[in-house]
């Protein structure tokens, strides 16, 4: 009875929240989808962008500083936002090239607790180990075979992702070995992979992207890790034509998010939970240049699912909602309305149909 109860106050609660949409101020504009609540992380002064972002398994959200184009910076920070919010002491990173760094995204290693960066300055292409207590970097260096390294994810059982963005048919996805410096592939004859995740179930997801269109396709890859070693198979198609091609993030019920030009998207499912080959607006901002181009995703697990009314238990979706912007949005879900309050805003709606109706007939 419990359980069935939660379920009628949720679809009272999105029929009522719908409707005071329908009846509200004209003009309205909901920023993400019934049930979620949205805020901004606003950073110090002088703060030049977010560049990539990801959360550890403790909550703790790392935030990689963008450096302005052409400024010659061979270095930059990154901020260290705990569980509970405010900032811990940023952490400095030196690039290898005494010309520029060029960050191409981060992860966080869950088995040794490090962040793995990638670096994609010309001649430099590297990937860093950075210790998020100490700030001690280590540069694995031999792979820069990988001239146009750039994504990067790490499973739960410690393999470590990166895509060779080089263009079709070159293109690649790549497992590294940090201690024998050693690379095997998983994904070849792409054009430009874009974003790399695992879920639950360690699979793996990405992005592969046209270099003249930017249109992205999404696929899903069977990962067998029976063996000891991570085998790569089948290979699906998700979702085609997409214009969001930047990055990907799987969620704990294995739901995919993808960021690019428009804002945040979900891929769609049907009633059975299968994959529709399409994806749907979740979030966006307003973006002076037109339509945002929203770039870095991480997804930190809950307690819940990451649904609608589940609350602050169920997940954080973390985004930075235009390139290089001077915010991190962070979306949760919001808690389950209680049946008092539900009613009241019936009765607010009632009022309001019955005003809107002598209007009309006025």
């Amino acid at each position: 009875m419990k359980k069935f109860c939660g379920l009628r106050r949720r679809a009272i609660a999105v029929f009522v929240l719908s409707a005071l949409i329908h009846f509200g101020a004209a003009g309205a504009l909901w920023a993400v989808p019934l049930g979620y609540t949205s805020t901004a992380i606003t950073f110090p002064a002088g703060f030049a962008g977010a560049a990539a972002l990801a959360y550890a398994a403790d909550g703790t959200l790392y935030v990689v500083e963008a450096v302005p184009f052409g400024s010659g910076a061979t270095s930059t920070t990154i901020h260290v936002i705990p569980p509970g919010g405010g900032f811990d002491l940023p952490i400095s990173l030196a690039g290898d090239s005494p010309s520029e760094i060029s960050i191409g995204d981060i992860a966080v290693d869950p088995v040794s607790g490090d962040l793995i960066i990638t670096d994609n300055a010309p001649g430099f292409e590297t990937l860093y180990s950075v210790n998020p207590t100490s700030g001690a970097k280590t540069s694995h260096s031999a792979f820069v075979s990988l001239s146009s390294i750039d994504k990067v994810a790490v499973r739960s059982s410690g393999e470590i992702l990166v895509g060779d963005a080089v263009g079709s048919p070159d293109g690649e996805i790549v497992e590294v070995d940090l201690v024998g410096t050693s690379t095997s592939p998983a994904v070849t004859g792409l054009d430009l992979p874009g974003g790399i995740g695992f879920d639950t179930a360690g699979h793996l997801y990405f992005q592969e992207v046209n270099v003249n269109t930017f249109v992205a396709e999404v696929f899903r890859v069977e990962v067998d890790d029976t063996s000891g070693s991570l085998v790569y198979g089948s290979i699906d198609s998700l979702a085609a034509g997409l214009a969001a091609g930047f990055d990907l993030a799987v969620d704990s019920e294995d739901d995919v998010f993808v960021s690019g030009f428009g804002g945040l998207f979900e891929l769609d499912r049907n009633l059975l939970g299968e994959f529709t080959g399409t994806a749907s607006l979740f979030d966006a901002i307003t973006s002076p240049f037109g339509s945002p181009f929203a770039t870095g995703l991480s997804f930190l697990p809950g307690a819940d699912p990451f649904e609608p009314f589940a609350g602050t238990s169920g997940g954080v979706l973390a985004y930075i909602p235009d390139f290089a912007h001077e915010t991190v949005v962070l979306i949760t879900p919001v808690p389950e309305p209680s049946s008092a309050v539900l009613m009241a805003w019936a009765v607010v709606l009632f009022v309001l149909q019955g005003a809107r109706r002598r209007r009309v007939a006025a």
